[in-house]
C-alpha cells in the first residue's frame, strides 16, 4: 500500500492510481488471459479466491508494494507494480505485475506499457529510490523491447521453472527543472 509518494500520476493521457478492492476482478482477468499467463516469471493465484486473498494482503500493514491501475485516457487499460524482491544486501525495488488488459494490446499497447513504466519510474524518484529492477523473460521480446527503451540495462539473469529470464536496471536519477511527463 502506498505510504508516502502520490497516488495518482499521470502524462495527460496514461495515468496510474493505486488499486482499490474494487479492481480485483479486472485484475485477475487480466492476469488470468491465456495469452499473457506465460509471460510472468512465477505463476501467480490461479484461481479467483487466491487472487482475492493476494489483491487484499496488498492493504494489510506490513506490506510496502505500491500497485497501481494504468488508465488510457480515463479508461482502466491494465496495472503495473513497484515492489520489495531479493533478500538481504540484494533486497531492492522491482517494477512487475504489469498486464494490460486484451483490448489495449498491440502497438498501442507498447507505448501505454512504456508510458506506464515511464510514470512508475517518476513514482519511485519523487520517493526517493535511485535505482529500479525487473525481471523479463528472455523469450518477451516485446516487454524487453519496452523496458530497454526507458533505460533498463541488463545486470545478470537466470533459470526458473526451466525458463530463462534477464534481470535488468534502471538508474533514477533526479530530474533537474522541466516536465517529467514521458514522450
Amino acid at each position: 500500500m502506498i505510504r508516502s509518494g502520490p497516488k495518482v500520476l499521470s502524462d495527460g493521457r496514461v495515468t496510474l492510481r493505486e488499486i482499490s478492492q474494487g479492481d480485483t476482478e479486472n485484475l485477475f482477468l487480466w492476469r488470468s488471459d491465456r495469452s499473457v499467463r506465460g509471460r510472468f516469471h512465477t505463476e501467480g493465484p490461479r484461481d479467483f479466491a487466491g487472487h482475492s486473498a493476494f489483491v487484499a494482503k496488498y492493504f494489510s500493514a506490513e506490506n510496502d508494494d505500491c500497485w497501481f491501475v494504468i488508465c488510457s485516457d480515463g479508461v482502466d487499460a491494465g496495472a503495473v507494480a513497484l515492489y520489495r524482491s531479493g533478500e538481504g544486501a540484494d533486497r531492492s525495488w522491482e517494477a512487475g505485475r504489469i498486464v494490460l488488459s486484451p483490448a489495449f494490446r498491440g502497438l498501442h499497447g507498447f507505448n501505454l506499457a512504456r508510458r506506464a513504466i515511464l510514470l512508475l519510474q517518476e513514482f519511485a524518484r519523487q520517493v526517493g529510490h535511485v535505482a529500479m529492477r525487473c525481471e523479463v523473460l528472455e523469450s518477451n521480446r516485446v516487454m524487453l523491447a519496452i523496458v530497454r527503451s526507458v533505460g533498463f540495462e541488463a545486470v545478470g539473469g537466470g533459470k526458473r521453472g526451466g525458463r530463462a529470464f534477464l534481470e535488468l536496471e534502471a538508474t533514477l536519477l533526479k530530474r533537474t527543472g522541466g516536465s517529467s511527463a514521458p514522450s
